[in-house]
């Protein structure tokens, strides 16, 4: 997961609600290079990638997009979610509006592309995206704002260990 409130919220998610059936690799000051970073896990690992990567991430590093897709990896789903703003970092926005999320997905290779911007929708797309056989793109629009008392990560090296286990 990027860098910022992704990989701090799921950081958060995961301890307070006890989920242990997952590795993450949270991506603290590195931001952009998240897809990069889980296309090498999915080339390496047999096991399901799952990339969570925020709309500044990914506008960073939006070239990055054609390597995923070409590479073809059935194991690989990419997750972005869109605030239209690098909110951790001060809340400067981000205009894609006129971005055709769809179009380029296909563009780059992604085998599937999802929409979802409804939360009652979300569950019945993220079944649908760890169902597919990737690269698959899911879009998920959003509104800013996370969520209260935030936690920030502090143990790097333990969370490299947690993720270099498996």
């Amino acid at each position: 997961s990027s860098v910022g409130y992704n990989s701090r919220e799921l950081y958060q998610l995961r301890k307070e609600y006890g989920f242990k059936n997952g590795k993450d690799f949270l991506l603290v000051g590195g931001m952009g290079h998240t897809s990069m970073v889980s296309l090498g896990v999915s080339e390496n690992k047999k096991i399901e990638t799952i990339c969570i990567d925020g709309d500044g991430s990914f506008i960073m590093h939006l070239g990055a997009l054609s390597i995923l897709g070409n590479e073809k990896r059935k194991n690989f789903k990419y997750i972005l979610v869109d605030n239209e703003s690098h909110e951790s970092i001060g809340k400067q926005t981000i205009t894609l509006k006129n971005l055709n999320f769809k179009k380029l997905s296909e563009g780059f290779g992604f085998k599937d592309y999802t929409f979802v911007y409804k939360k009652k929708e979300l569950e019945k797309k993220l079944r649908k995206l760890l169902k597919s056989s990737g690269p698959s793109f899911l879009h998920i629009k959003i509104k800013t704002g996370t969520l209260k008392n935030l936690v920030r990560p502090k143990d790097f090296l333990q969370i490299k260990r947690n993720f270099m286990l498996r």
